[in-house]
């Protein structure tokens, strides 16, 4: 089974699907031991943890790439029952605010497109001088 990616990237098949996530699963693992939170994570709203991941952990294409595949995958696919991964992605697919995500992200692609052209701006007496490439 292959799903059309929101990205404009090629179709993301359902092992690439499983291979983030396992990414995913992994980095929140982090997170939540970093916390002293992982043994009782399920009494943490999981759309907060969405939220907290989404801003300090993925950049706007792992983002994108996370939508995409809840958007074009059943969860029951893609995550085991009662793992980390179903609590995080049932958060992220029933319990997120579809707008704060989207704001999160453009706020992301917007800081990141901001820090390429940085090094390339320099303040000088008033001026913005574009240094040569």
């Amino acid at each position: 089974m292959k799903g059309e990616s929101i990205l404009g990237e090629e179709a993301l098949s359902l092992n690439d699907a499983k291979e983030f996530l396992a990414e995913v699963h992994s980095n929140l693992q982090a997170f939540l031991e970093d916390r002293n939170i992982f043994e009782d994570y399920e009494r943490y709203p999981s759309e907060d943890v969405v939220y907290i991941m989404f801003r300090g952990f993925f950049n706007s294409k792992e983002c994108l790439k996370l939508l995409t595949i809840v958007q074009i995958f059943e969860l029951t696919d893609i995550a085991e029952y009662q793992s980390l991964n179903w609590w995080f992605l049932s958060g992220l697919v029933f319990g997120a605010d579809v707008d704060l995500v989207k704001e999160i992200i453009d706020t992301k692609i917007a800081e990141e497109e901001k820090s390429k052209i940085s090094p390339l701006i320099t303040s000088g007496e008033g001026k913005y001088i574009i240094k040569r490439i």
